[in-house]
């Protein structure tokens, strides 16, 4: 069972408008039992801390929190997930719509400011991201994700939060980076694999939150990193990370169509 937990908010006005919020909870290492892999887990420790909030303030719509294992078994977590929940009868009949699936990805501790990235990374490199023939099950995955940053473009444009950084002496248009469509991982210096992916390739609206400009070498550290983890450094990420989230959490979607995230299996060729 690569789904650790899953917690629900349900929305007081669109509950079966679907949010989903994920970061997985395994580290590896060549050496684990000195290296624990704390900065590997800080996503899902800001996943837990969101729950935490958004318990409080109920949105619009539904948000499921959802932690997940088997990252380094080729996002065997995120692949269960998919297969389970997005195949279900009550989303295929579209009772329940998961709008879309957040991400929270390697948020690294140095490095200023959050990447925006689409759902299709290492694990999936196969298929085209400019895929756009209405009949393949992989449809417009550079459509989609166009059509997450108009989105996101459109919420971090909004005068509270660009009054939250700027009060910090932050750069709204520096400390939040959405690469262009034309190349949306040359923000990453090391390729990746995103716990986005499946839901991408299964036909979501979906991205990953990342950190832009950094190698991230703690990943499958050796050594004990414990005493590196600082949450002030984290602190603007997490308020802008949960902006995004309640402005997806309080949409309506009235300018997305339900029928382009009907999803399918996607068959791959044999030969």
């Amino acid at each position: 069972m690569c789904i650790r937990d899953r917690g629900k908010i349900n929305g007081n006005v669109n509950p079966n408008n679907v949010i989903i919020v994920a970061a997985h909870y395994d580290t590896w290492s060549p050496v684990p039992a000195i290296s624990f892999g704390a900065r590997e887990a800080v996503s899902v420790a800001v996943l837990m801390e969101l729950a935490r909030l958004f318990k409080e303030i109920r949105p619009a719509n539904s948000i499921w929190f959802v932690a997940l294992a088997g990252y380094w078994q080729a996002l065997a977590g995120s692949r269960e997930f998919v297969e389970k929940y997005y195949f279900s009868p009550e989303v295929q009949s579209g009772e329940v719509k998961p709008w879309v699936f957040i991400d929270l990805g390697f948020l690294d501790l140095e490095t200023k400011g959050l990447s925006v990235l689409p759902g299709v990374g290492r694990m999936y490199r196969g298929v085209s991201y400019y895929a756009q023939s209405d009949g393949a099950p992989y449809r417009g995955i550079a459509l989609r994700y166009e059509d997450i940053v108009r989105k996101i473009s459109n919420y971090i444009s909004q005068e509270p939060l660009r009054e939250f950084l700027m009060s910090a002496n932050i750069d709204p248009n520096s400390f939040i980076y959405i690469p262009p469509s034309s190349s949306p991982y040359h923000s990453e210096m090391l390729p990746l694999s995103l716990d986005s992916e499946p839901a991408m390739i299964a036909g979501c609206y979906s991205f990953s939150f990342g950190s832009p400009f950094s190698f991230k070498l703690w990943r499958g550290g050796l050594l004990n990193d414990l005493h590196e983890v600082n949450a002030s450094l984290l602190r603007y990420k997490i308020d802008v990370i949960a902006y995004i989230i309640s402005s997806f959490a309080n949409d309506e979607f009235q300018d997305w169509s339900w029928e382009p995230v009907s999803y399918t299996h996607l068959t791959l060729p044999t030969n």
